[in-house]
């Protein structure tokens, strides 16, 4: 599969196949010529020549508007790192699996893995084109630990749903290089707040009196701030949410998964804090607090899998 940058999603790509290319539009006019003076002489211009240079100005290619110098030709989704849901659907439009859905179900289904992806989307090390103009908040490494293993496992229940045979055998394929485009990133993602709290927490505190609530959430934060996780840990926990993602078959499951996870992700971040430590309940507040907008957003394409069922 090779990217297209001029797609930008099934249902502009079917329009846009039921229109004249700008070439088979006919001009009226086509043919024409016009007389202009100028500096007192006498000129006739072709208007077909006119609109061949308009013609030639709106066929300018994608790829001029698009800045890809980042991209790996080995590394599918490097071409679309803030909207990888087009990947996936590039890939069904040209399966025709989108040929026997109608609009509407072509919406929900685009629909779908547009929020499967947003938060994967967000860890992206340089900007590229966010076709849709979304603004994608910047998540916390936790947040990016859950979101790959949560959407990977939404995509893998995308597929075993709605796909079969060969079209299917390629979506899988996509998974894999999904999860390889976002593996490194995910596992090297931190954002500027926790980059700031693990910066303060390496300098001496000052002897200035900080009011008792200041004075609590700096202990706490510093405390954040120290702890370190492994590649090994952090490969762990990826792992355990994709297992207990992977065991999603309906509502029921997804409520007991969402509370199992944010268990774990508490214990994770706040691994460097004993549960005898009064900043303890403090920092999982703090964490969770930071983490809710991700488990919404999974909560929210997990229901929009389940109810399309």
């Amino acid at each position: 599969m090779k990217i297209d940058l001029g797609y930008i999603g099934a249902m502009v790509a079917r329009n846009k196949a039921k229109m004249p290319s700008v070439h088979e539009i006919k001009n009226p006019l086509d043919g024409q010529q016009v007389e202009v003076i100028r500096n007192g002489q006498a000129y006739k211009l072709t208007i077909s020549d006119e609109i061949k240079q308009v013609q030639g100005m709106m066929a300018i290619p994608m790829e001029k508007f698009f800045h890809v110098e980042n991209a790996d030709p080995s590394d599918i989704f490097s071409y679309r790192p803030r909207d990888q849901w087009l990947v996936f659907s590039q890939y069904l439009y040209e399966s025709k699996y989108f040929e026997s859905l109608n609009n509407e179900e072509v919406k929900k289904v685009e629909s779908i893995l547009q929020h499967i992806t947003d938060g994967v989307d967000s860890l992206a090390p340089y900007p590229g084109i966010n076709l849709f103009g979304i603004s994608k908040e910047q998540q916390h490494s936790y947040e990016a630990h859950l979101e790959l293993a949560s959407s990977t496992a939404a995509l893998q229940y995308f597929s075993d749903a709605f796909l079969s045979g060969d079209v299917k055998a390629g979506f899988d394929q996509l998974i894999q290089d999904y999860v390889r485009h976002n593996t490194k990133i995910a596992m090297n993602h931190q954002s500027v707040e926790e980059r700031f709290i693990a910066a303060r927490a390496k300098i001496r505190p000052l002897n200035a009196p900080l009011p008792y609530e200041q004075s609590r959430e700096l202990s706490m934060t510093n405390k954040l701030g120290k702890t370190v996780y492994t590649q090994v840990e952090i490969e762990s926990i990826i792992k355990n949410y994709q297992e207990m993602f992977g065991s999603i078959q309906n509502k029921e499951d997804l409520s007991a998964v969402l509370v199992k996870a944010q268990e774990q992700l508490l214990s994770f971040v706040t691994k460097g804090i004993s549960p005898k430590d009064a900043d303890y309940q403090l920092a999982r507040d703090f964490v969770a607090q930071r983490a809710d907008d991700t488990f919404k957003r999974i909560e929210h394409y997990w229901h929009l899998l389940l109810q399309e069922e």
